[in-house]
C-alpha cells in the first residue's frame, strides 16, 4: 500500500434501514447497541445480507474484537468496549499489545438533536481494511439530518516504511462530547494516526476553507470545494486518509442532510458532519460536508 501502487479496496455498505438490520435506539440508549451493529455487519450478517466476512474473538457480553480477513491486517484486531449505556470505547491491538485511544470513548449521549425521530439510523462502510460508522441523527433546527462519523482502519501511506504501524481512529461530528469538526481538523488530540511508527501528525487539505472555522455568511463563497485529507509530520507528507473528502458548500441548503449522490463520477454518500447545538449560527458556522466513496476505497 503506498502513493506508488495503491490497492482499491471494494466498500461493503451497511444500513439501519435493511431488512432485519440491528437498530439503535437513540432515545434510550443500552449497553452493547453500537458492538451488535457491528458483529452483524463484519460477522454474522442479518436479514438477507452477508456479513463483511471479518471474524470475532474474546466475546464476552458487550466487549468483543473483530478480525479482518485480510493478511495485510493480521496484526490488528479492533476492540469494542460497549458495556455502557454512555460510551462506546473503541481501541485496538497490535501484535496482542492493547493500545488506546485519544477520544476513544465515543458518547451515546446527544442533547439538542430529535432523538425519537424515525429517521435517525446508521450505516456502516467497510473494506478489508477499515471501516467507517456513520450515525444519523434530526436536528430539529432545520429538521434535517446531521452526522457523526467514526473512523477506524489503514491508510494511504506515504511513509518510507510503514512496516509494523498503519491505523488511524477519530470521531467527529454530531456528539454529547466536545468532540466538534473544527477539533477534529484543528488539534492533533483528537485524531489518533500511527504510520511508520509516526504519532505527531498535522491534518492538511487543498481547499483550506474546509479546514476552518467558516464564519461568513454563506454567498460570499461562491464555489463547491472538495479536497482529500492529508497527514504530515512536520513538513513531510506520510499520509492520505482513505474513503472521504472534506468540502465546503456555496449555500446553506447544500450543507445539511445526509443522502447518496455523486462526485466526479463516482458514488458518495454525502453528510453533515453536524453539530450537536440548536443555534443557526453555531451550525452554519461548525458544520461541514464530507463525502464517503461508496466504489472503493484506495490505499
Amino acid at each position: 500500500m503506498s502513493f506508488l501502487n495503491p490497492v482499491n479496496e471494494p466498500v461493503l455498505r451497511f444500513k439501519s434501514t435493511d431488512a432485519g438490520a440491528p437498530q439503535i435506539n437513540y432515545n434510550a440508549r443500552v449497553a452493547g447497541d453500537v458492538k451488535a451493529v457491528l458483529k452483524a455487519c463484519l460477522v454474522t450478517g442479518y436479514g438477507a445480507v452477508t456479513s463483511a466476512g471479518w471474524s470475532i474473538v474474546n466475546e464476552v457480553g458487550s466487549v468483543a474484537e473483530f478480525v479482518s480477513p485480510s493478511a495485510a491486517m493480521s496484526d490488528y484486531r479492533l476492540k469494542i468496549s460497549d458495556s455502557s449505556t454512555g460510551t462506546t470505547t473503541w481501541s485496538y491491538f497490535y501484535q496482542g499489545t492493547a493500545t488506546s485511544f485519544p477520544k476513544g470513548a465515543v458518547s451515546k449521549s446527544f442533547s439538542s438533536m430529535d432523538k425519537a425521530s424515525s429517521e435517525n439510523g446508521w450505516q456502516l462502510l467497510v473494506t478489508q481494511l477499515g471501516v467507517l460508522f456513520v450515525e444519523i441523527l434530526v436536528n430539529p433546527y432545520n429538521n434535517k439530518r446531521m452526522a457523526r462519523v467514526t473512523n477506524w482502519g489503514q491508510i494511504k501511506s506515504a511513509a518510507a516504511s510503514d512496516t509494523g504501524a498503519n491505523i488511524g481512529f477519530w470521531h467527529a461530528g454530531v456528539s454529547g462530547s466536545a468532540n466538534f469538526t473544527n477539533d477534529f481538523y484543528g488539534y492533533a488530540a483528537e485524531t489518533y494516526y500511527n504510520v511508520g511508527g509516526v504519532k505527531t501528525t498535522t491534518l492538511s487539505s487543498a481547499n483550506i476553507v474546509a479546514l476552518t472555522k467558516t464564519n461568513e455568511s454563506y454567498g460570499l463563497i461562491n464555489v463547491d470545494l472538495t479536497s482529500d485529507l492529508y497527514l504530515y509530520s512536520g513538513a513531510t507528507l506520510i499520509g492520505q486518509q482513505v474513503g472521504l473528502l472534506v468540502g465546503t458548500v456555496a449555500q446553506e441548503v447544500d450543507l445539511f442532510g445526509v443522502y447518496d449522490d455523486t462526485l466526479a463520477g463516482r458514488p458518495v454518500l454525502k453528510l453533515c458532519l453536524g453539530r450537536d447545538d440548536s443555534r443557526k449560527d453555531y451550525l452554519v458556522k461548525y458544520c461541514s460536508v464530507m463525502y464517503l466513496h461508496l466504489d472503493y476505497w484506495g490505499y
